[in-house]
């Protein structure tokens, strides 16, 4: 599936779920940005591997612009998903039973599988299109390896 559809499907969903709850915002003017796009590009910038808000941002700025003409200021657009914690929390329950109606499935983290430390990788590394860098914070250090999951 093409990446564009893809964004298509995560903005439908949230934005049909968005319409079933209750309004949001009671006071002051409407944000640019609309809460199903803010939603849609936090899906999509966390699918793609970017966990902070800066690199949400810088994401969604470098690639998906066009996409989403009123994304404005850093500041506002961060201010405006961390204002959306509750409602995200909502989608993502509301996902999880459409995926498992039985709740017999549970997603969850993984583990990190190191197969050596930042520094020591080379160019011409065997797993370099394999492997990617990540963070392992119960031991608090980068790595590089894979990630595990159960």
């Amino acid at each position: 599936m093409p990446i564009e559809e893809f964004i298509i499907q995560i903005y439908c969903y949230v934005d049909d779920y968005l319409k079933t709850t209750p309004k949001i915002r009671t006071r002051g003017p409407d944000p640019l940005l609309s809460d199903a796009e803010v939603i849609t590009i936090e899906i999509l910038a966390e699918i793609m591997g970017y966990g902070s808000d800066k690199g949400i941002f810088d994401y969604a700025n470098a690639h998906w612009r066009l996409w989403f003409p009123k994304l404005g200021s850093r500041t506002s657009f961060t201010r405006q998903m961390s204002n959306l914690w509750m409602i995200k929390e909502q989608v993502r329950k509301h996902l999880v039973k459409a995926i498992c109606p039985d709740n017999d499935l549970f997603l969850f983290d993984g583990f990190p599988m190191p197969t050596c430390y930042p520094k020591r990788v080379r160019p011409k590394n065997p797993l370099r299109g394999e492997a990617g860098f990540g963070y392992c914070a119960a031991k608090d250090h980068h790595y590089f390896g894979f990630k595990g999951h159960i």
